[in-house]
């Protein structure tokens, strides 16, 4: 079963998939369905917007990651402790961020009445109520601190047109170039990524931008720390939300990154996304698949029936736990909600027959026995 493409509503501001029942986005906070524009859902390669973060050990500061830091070490952006970082944490971070752009509500397939994706699947109301799923890997950075990690379905937008860019992969880096402004911007590819997640096409994050330089951290003779170019050293001039800055002397332009900013007490360092790039069906998705191959079209029928019966009674639609391929359950995913399982065949019953049936048969009974007994009297006496 083959994802097939969808055009979905996404945020104008963050790139998120909108939610349907809501105007707020989740991913954000932007409010307000007029600020939306439409993408493709692709059917083979779908887009996820990643923020992760996580809190010093020494400091306790929350640092946020502008790029998938694979050497083992996090630098925190408030006191610049280098902490041990568990990158094995990658390997759920980035699967799991595949099922969720792949098992979204946002796709018609998932919601569709008696599907396979759309039993046990902890991902269908995305897209639907929410924009993202967030969770946490415990003690992955200094033995004891979680990575935070936030993750929505949704495609990468031109910040200054607000409209999808356009991919253009190539052997070593992937092109993004607005449709609008034709404006080009390139990544390097991240071959390591892959082996934590095969699906992985292309890491798109400003750590990994390949075409500028970051801007460095120049000290005038007063001793203030000054934006530096770094082509030629000149003093940078720009203001506090630029991301980017073209220098006036050599006329090159360079990206500013948030750390940075935060380092010169300009401003609070800002979570950048992560934009990940997969192909093909995600894990989960390929084991719900095979999960419905196994399960009798009867019993799917059952289960479609009994959750359109508790919805219309507004109760919370029950999880599939299938605890073997041939007996699947109905469970319920609230404790007021009672377990449904397939029905099993009827029981013969026996319709009663009327009390009026009954007397005739208790007076007809006397009658008999009353003339039996009165014969053998009677034989009695002959002899």
């Amino acid at each position: 079963m083959q994802p097939h493409p969808v055009i979905v509503n996404l945020c104008a501001l963050c790139g998120s998939v909108a939610a349907e029942r809501s105007d707020r986005c989740t991913t954000c906070g932007a409010v307000g369905a007029s600020g939306r524009v439409q993408a493709e859902l692709g059917a083979d390669a779908r887009w996820a917007r990643v923020e992760l973060s996580f809190r010093c050990v020494g400091c306790g500061f929350s640092s946020p990651l502008d790029h998938l830091d694979l050497d083992g070490t996090l630098s925190c952006a408030h006191c610049g402790l280098d902490q041990a970082f568990d990158v094995r944490a990658y390997s759920r971070v980035l699967s799991t961020a595949h099922d969720v752009v792949d098992l979204c509500g946002a796709d018609p397939e998932v919601r569709r009445p008696g599907s396979a994706l759309s039993r046990d699947n902890p991902y269908h109301h995305i897209g639907v109520s929410v924009s993202d799923q967030a969770w946490s890997e415990p003690h992955v950075v200094g033995g004891r601190e979680a990575l935070r990690v936030r993750v929505s379905p949704g495609h990468p937008l031109c910040d200054r047109c607000k409209v999808p860019q356009v991919p253009y992969p190539s052997h070593d880096q992937l092109g993004l170039r607005c449709p609008q402004c034709h404006r080009l911007q390139s990544y390097a590819l991240v071959p390591q990524a892959q082996s934590f997640h095969p699906g992985v096409v292309a890491v798109v994050a400003p750590g990994h931008r390949c075409d500028l330089r970051q801007v460095s951290e120049a000290i005038t003779a007063a001793g203030a720390a000054k934006l530096g170019c770094p082509h030629c050293g000149a003093p940078l001039h720009t203001d506090q939300h630029a991301t980017s800055v073209t220098c006036a002397h050599c006329h090159q332009p360079s990206l500013i990154s948030s750390k940075l900013w935060y380092r010169l007490g300009v401003r609070e360092p800002r979570t950048e996304p992560i934009w990940l790039w997969f192909r093909g069906r995600s894990p989960r998705r390929r084991a719900l698949e095979q999960r419905g191959q196994d399960v009798d079209p009867f019993e799917l029928e059952l289960q479609a029936r009994a959750r359109a019966v508790l919805e219309a009674r507004g109760r919370p639609a029950p999880q599939l736990a299938a605890s073997s391929p041939s007996a699947p359950q109905l469970v319920a995913s609230s404790p007021s909600t009672p377990q449904l399982a397939a029905p099993a065949p009827p029981p013969i019953q026996f319709a009663a027959a009327p009390r009026s049936h009954a007397v005739l048969v208790v007076v007809g009974g006397s009658v008999v026995l009353f003339a039996l007994f009165a014969g053998v009297i009677a034989y009695l006496a002959l002899l």
